[in-house]
């Protein structure tokens, strides 16, 4: 295997992400790997390190191009994408994530590392909705599917790669999972997570928020498939209630809001905000 680990950046710091998969990559003598950083055109660029290919991009291009921009770049049999706030939750990440004998993508899941900062929406939708154990995700492997960190084939990944239609923020990942599963290539979930390292404020977890539901809309045709939150407005549309969200939405956002941004965020009031603030946009 000539495995390519391929780190998409843009204004944060890869460096320890970077490191330990320098060191992991040492244990891992019978296997050519190589670590390739791609920067989205960042304003705070960080400086290079040894043993890590770095490109910095004149121009921003957005979450799906500079994926598919850095397996261009790579020369591996498979590729490794990990975002830049990720990091592997254990010691022998890259061996499990390379040892698994399945074809087409391998994807090692999610976990939340505690916080002092019990008031991180961020954290607690994480938690609640994010971090499912391998027997879960593996019941619906396709929905499952998530970009922080997965292993794909080459191959596979000539077959699909990401839609570059998806430029803003949120659900280039859903459409990637679509694609998968149209094309028949298999997703296998293990337990080999990685931690995600986000110091979103919940001020700035709502914008990308209400970012996400924007680009979701922009793909609603072919999202609608992925999406847990398009499927359930669409069923309140059915029934004639779905007006009542937007109602609620539209009298009670300011409160939302402030609850949202407290240090005692309630994840029942995010969810109806992600519903109302859908359907003001459908």
């Amino acid at each position: 295997m000539y495995l390519s680990i391929l780190i998409p950046t843009y204004n944060h710091d890869w460096t320890p992400l970077a490191k330990e998969l320098l060191r992991q990559k040492a244990n891992l003598p019978t296997h050519a790997i190589e670590i390739i950083v791609m920067d989205d055109c960042s304003t705070n660029e960080i400086p290079p390190i040894n043993g890590v290919v770095y490109i910095h991009l004149p121009q921003n291009v957005g979450r799906s191009k500079i994926r598919n921009l850095l397996a261009q770049q790579a020369k591996g049999t498979h590729l490794l994408f990990m975002d830049d706030d990720s990091f592997p939750a254990d010691v022998d990440f890259l061996s499990q994530m390379t040892s698994q004998p399945w074809n087409g993508v391998v994807v090692g899941g999610l976990q939340f590392r505690k916080t002092p900062d019990i008031g991180s929406l961020r954290y607690k939708y994480g938690v609640s909705h994010e971090q499912k154990d391998v027997n879960q995700r593996n019941k619906a492997p396709y929905e499952a599917f998530i970009s922080c960190a997965f292993l794909i084939e080459r191959n596979a990944f000539n077959i699909v790669s990401f839609d570059e239609s998806y430029y803003l923020y949120g659900h280039e990942d859903t459409k990637f999972g679509i694609d998968l599963k149209v094309a028949n290539i298999p997703i296998h979930h293990i337990n080999a997570p990685v931690y995600h390292d986000n110091t979103d404020t919940n001020e700035q977890f709502l914008h990308k928020t209400r970012l996400a539901i924007d680009s979701l809309m922009d793909h609603r045709e072919t999202a609608v498939q992925q999406s847990r939150l398009l499927r359930a407005y669409l069923k309140l549309s059915r029934v004639h209630i779905a007006w009542t969200f937007r109602l609620f939405f539209l009298c009670f956002n300011k409160l939302l809001q402030y609850n949202l941004t407290s240090n005692f965020p309630s994840i029942t009031l995010y969810n109806l905000y992600k519903m109302g603030y859908l359907a003001t946009k459908y």
